[in-house]
Order: structure tokens, then sequence, then C-alpha cells
């Protein structure tokens, strides 16, 4: 999987190899499991801002695994927060983000195209949003069926998701290259930071998705 977004000029966009599973997480938002057990197999998340500071580097840490059978792809994510008693949680609808709340999301270019891409968001109180983006539409009323959970813990919150390959579309190959991004929004500081750079001028959709109820 490589990155989604424009990255900085001369960079290459960061990439992962997801590693495949025999056994099914338990989607709780508790890291309890073998497959994520092994700390040093999180890799640092490195979030670049979008906003207020597009292109500083993020003001917490992140950190996430990608792990896969022949069901689904499952995020794990780590998301540090050095004032955990000031995580935003309002709560609201499903697609509904709320005024007040962080958050975390996957963006999956399953065709490679740079082009369109799901979304699968989860804000710190559990509620789920979803979307299909291309170049010209925001596809509000596109839902799938996923499944996540949440957890805030003394170090700041934990996000696991499950998304079914029947969520996707993607090409009939044997070996899958995605593009990937993530996304993560710190909600009283207005922070929002994606692991590849997202460049403001050539994603203007998706920066009015984020922004939404703001």
């Amino acid at each position: 999987m490589s990155g989604f977004g424009k990255p900085p000029k001369k960079k290459k966009p960061n990439s992962l190899q997801a590693t495949k599973i025999s056994k099914r997480p338990r989607i709780d938002g508790v890291l309890n499991e073998k497959i994520w057990s092994n700390d040093s197999h999180f890799f640092e998340g490195n979030f670049i801002q979008l906003r207020p500071n597009n292109g500083a580097k993020s003001a917490q840490k992140t950190r996430v695994k990608i792990v896969y059978d022949d069901f689904a792809i499952y995020v794990a994510a780590k998301l540090y927060d050095n004032e955990p008693g000031k995580i935003s949680r309002e709560l609201g609808p499903r697609d509904g983000r709320g005024k007040n709340t962080d958050m975390f999301g996957i963006a999956l270019d399953t065709y490679h195209n740079r082009q369109n891409a799901f979304f699968f968001m989860v804000t710190a109180a559990g509620v789920q949003l979803d979307m299909f983006n291309t170049p010209q539409n925001e596809d509000y009323n596109w839902n799938a069926v996923w499944q996540s959970a949440v957890k805030i813990t003394k170090e700041g919150w934990v996000v696991e998701l499950e998304i079914p390959y029947s969520a996707l579309r993607f090409p009939k190959k044997e070996v899958q290259n995605w593009g990937i991004n993530f996304y993560r929004e710190i909600r009283r500081t207005r922070e929002e930071s994606f692991w590849n750079r997202v460049d403001p001028s050539v994603a203007p959709t998706f920066r009015t998705y984020v922004r939404e109820n703001k």
C-alpha cells in the first residue's frame, strides 16, 4: 500500500506492507490480541498537518498497524495525547461528526489512481462516518457495513477497525497495490493531519468534507 495524497516535492510517499493473519481480532478497542501485542510492529505515523500549519509535523504522536485475512482488513491505531482528559468526544448520529470531537480515519484508493477513495472514519465517541470521494463529488449517501471500536486510555485513545472486502471495490488481481492515507483531527487545537501530506489546493472536496460542521 502506498500513499494517497500529494506528497511534498522530492519526497517519496509513505508506504506499508500489510501482514496476513489467521485469526480475526475482536473489535473492541482493546489491543490485547497477539497480532497487536508487539508494539514495535506499529509504524510511527509522523503525521503532517493540513491545518493550522500546513506541512508542519503533528503535535501528537500516532502509531498504526494494518493486518488482513481472507475476509477483511483490520486497522489498529494508537493516538497519543499528552492531555487525554481533554480529548473531545461529542456524540452524534452516523455520518454526523458534530462540532466538538476528535477523529481518526483511513482513505483507501483501491485502484491506485489518485482520483477516488473510500473513506472510513470514527470519532473519539465511537461515531462512524463513511463516504466515497471522487474529484467531482463526495457521496455522503454511500454507506458500508463495517465495524469499529474506540477506547480512551491514559496515553490518549485507541481505534480498531474492521473493513470487509464486501464494503470495497478493487481490481481482480492476485497482488493488490492500493493507495492509502490516514487522517487525524485533534479538535481542541483545531489540528488536522495526514500520514501522507495533503495539499489543500489539490484536494478541495476532501477539505470540504473534513471541515464539515466546524
